[in-house]
């Protein structure tokens, strides 16, 4: 029965991540970041991706602390140093999760110095990883 919700949960996040991305076609081509339909879209998923960051990670890290409580809880030592590796390995995935988007900024504008003309996408990395900004 978990599983099950768990599967519904995960489409429902890929539908909901997925809508925004539906525009319409005229809006793709030369000039699209500077449409305000794309702007609108990629702000919205700017504001999606600040949620993930912020508040997965949180969760990650929630859940194996809490792990690691019922495995010191448990007094097997054993038990113990797999809920540290587990507690570990997720406050890894917690970070790395809270730095992707950050990583991937960085090197778009390092790519968009490279070039040396003005390029489109500029705007539309502008909405999607600062959304208050655009």
């Amino acid at each position: 029965m978990i599983t099950n919700k768990k599967k519904i949960l995960k489409y429902f996040l890929l539908i909901l991540l997925l809508i925004p991305l539906a525009v319409s076609a005229d809006a793709v081509g030369e000039d699209m970041c500077s449409r305000e339909e794309m702007q609108r879209v990629m702000t919205f998923a700017g504001y999606i991706i600040m949620v993930v960051k912020l508040f997965i990670p949180l969760i990650i890290i929630g859940q194996g602390t809490f792990i690691f409580y019922n495995g010191v809880k448990s007094g097997k030592e054993d038990e113990v140093q797999k809920c540290a590796q587990t507690l570990g390995k997720r406050i890894l995935t917690g970070i790395i999760i809270m730095l992707l988007p950050t990583i991937l900024d960085i090197a778009l504008s390092t790519v968009n110095e490279w070039t040396n003309y003005e390029s489109e996408y500029e705007m539309c990395t502008e909405c999607l990883f600062h959304p208050n900004n655009c």
